[in-house]
């Protein structure tokens, strides 16, 4: 069996869905019993394999999610002669004649309509619903996804597979004196801050975050403050401007993996007022690290903390206040018990989601007849 590994979305930072592509393909080449694998990646964003890897390169300028690659990315993968084929998102050539499978992380085009324009709404009404009654099988990253999907599409619900990507990734990355050196420079006073590792986009729940940090920094000049990752909507900094409390925010924007480590290691909890979201890599990572975890009662957080975090309305303030100073009590005290949390994140590794997700290639390249 020769699996093609489609990782053109695998470019950039590499949060998300880029890290999701990027690790399972490592997680792959790991395993002792791997068929041939081929990467598909675009011009930048995958490295040249090194030697003694398992798996080959082969790179395309075709963008994903645009009209170009539904035709001629099917062509090059035919050229591959690869047995299946694997995208690890939903922009998923539709028209691909071997076997194939695609990972859907979650359906927040058509959950939250405000943030994609009508033609990624489109794209997903019409190649998605394609891919799906094509596809062999269907990866998605939680129960929470699956269920949504079905609602949507009921009659792929025998295709679906679950299988929860992991986060041990962040505890190969070194930190370097940069790192340190950065850190210094978002937070000089070295007072103790809570954290959030999100982008810009709405639904993320930001703003309620830090509503609810105002209230708790207007109690004390002294206490925490609040650090932010990744780009933010501008809503977020014009509401950080006129908070009262605005020099206790920072914005680190775009950081490195190592101090991203770093800042888990330090902060206080992780803070995730994300809504619907499909699986929440932030969320595993800090998990590496004991940290306490407050996320949203929406989407796919409960099920990934499995019971060891903090799970509170999306649209409450006062009950993610009190949340935060009862967190900030508790590590200041030194009375928050990490074993429980450092357990749950033991199940998130990459190896098991290579294991699992091989166990699903084998599915659907069983029964080579089935349409």
């Amino acid at each position: 069996m020769k699996v093609c590994l489609d990782l053109r979305t695998s470019a950039g930072p590499m949060h998300g869905i880029a890290r999701y592509g990027g690790e399972l393909a490592r997680a792959l080449s790991g395993l002792r019993h791997l068929p041939p694998l081929l990467i598909l990646a675009g011009r930048k964003g995958i490295p040249d394999p090194p030697d003694g890897t398992a798996f080959r390169l082969l790179r395309s300028a075709v963008r994903p999610y645009g009209l170009l690659e539904q035709f001629w990315i099917p062509c090059l993968i035919a050229r591959t002669e690869a047995d299946l084929y694997h995208c690890v998102t939903y922009g998923c050539p539709a028209l691909v004649s071997q076997p194939f499978l695609f990972t859907l992380h979650d359906l927040i085009p058509l959950m939250q309509r405000r943030e994609h324009g009508l033609a990624k709404r489109i794209y997903f009404q019409v190649i998605v619903r394609c891919a799906l009654r094509r596809c062999r099988k269907l990866l998605v990253v939680s129960e929470y996804t699956r269920s949504c999907l079905i609602r949507w599409a009921p009659d792929c619900s025998d295709k679906i597979r679950v299988v929860l990507p992991a986060g041990d990734h962040i505890l190969r990355t070194s930190i370097s004196p940069a790192d340190e050196l950065r850190f210094l420079a978002i937070n000089p006073e070295k007072r103790p801050f809570f954290l959030s590792v999100a982008n810009a986009r709405p639904h993320k729940n930001i703003r309620l975050a830090l509503r609810a940090f105002s209230c708790l920094a207007r109690e004390s000049a002294d206490g925490p403050i609040y650090i932010l990752v990744g780009p933010q909507h501008p809503q977020v900094h014009a509401y950080a401007a006129v908070s009262g409390v605005g020099d206790r925010i920072r914005f680190a924007g775009e950081v490195s993996d190592g101090l991203l480590r770093l800042l888990y290691q330090r902060a206080l909890a992780l803070v995730f007022p994300a809504m619907g979201e499909g699986f929440g890599l932030p969320i595993v990572e800090a998990m590496q690290f004991g940290l306490p975890v407050l996320a949203a009662d929406g989407g796919a957080s409960p099920e990934v903390l499995g019971g060891t975090g903090f799970i509170l309305s999306c649209d409450h303030v006062r009950e993610w206040e009190e949340a935060l100073s009862k967190v900030r009590t508790e590590r200041l005290r030194e009375r928050w018990d990490p074993s429980p949390v450092l357990d749950r994140a033991r199940v998130f590794t990459w190896e098991r989601v290579a294991r699992e997700t091989l166990g699903v290639y084998g599915e659907a390249t069983e029964h080579a007849g089935a349409p």
